[in-house]
């Protein structure tokens, strides 16, 4: 009868044992899979936070010398008595940035990576330029001034 009694407890145990373990191990699989997928978001929003911050940053240091041509945001500087080009622009994947004088012949993939984004979208509006752009399906609004007929 004791032998019985321990036995049936043992196994009793054990079945506890055994769904805590499994309820252990899916809360682990959950957490992990709860915890990348935050880390995939903070990437992707800091990526435009990224492009954002650029953007702002070369608004400051340009004044409202922007206008749009076609995809690219263009900024007209004069270095020295020369005119230069600072171009922003989306290509292969990723945000660029170029500054090269007005006489060079111009060519995508000219100038340094900033950072992936999948759109880059500038529009010129009444008083500024609204510019689009997204990265693994995030999308950030930004607006900056610009010189609305400004063209070369």
């Amino acid at each position: 009868m004791i032998r019985e009694k321990y036995g049936v407890l043992n196994l009793f145990q054990f079945l506890v044992l055994f769904v805590f373990v499994l309820l252990a191990i899916m809360l682990m699989l959950i957490g992990s899979q709860v915890y990348n997928n935050t880390i995939e978001t903070m990437d992707n929003n800091a990526t435009l936070r990224t492009a954002a911050g650029y953007l702002t940053n070369r608004e400051r240091e340009f004044g409202s010398r922007a206008f749009v041509d076609g995809d690219m945001l263009l900024f007209t500087l004069y270095i020295e008595g020369d005119q230069y080009l600072y171009r922003i622009y989306e290509h292969e994947g990723y945000l660029m940035e170029s500054l090269l004088p007005l006489s060079y012949e111009f060519e995508r993939g000219d100038g340094e990576m900033i950072t992936t984004i999948d759109i880059f979208h500038p529009v010129a509006r009444a008083g500024g330029i609204e510019i689009r752009f997204s990265y693994e399906g995030n999308e950030i609004v930004k607006w900056i001034r610009g010189g609305d007929d400004e063209k070369l």
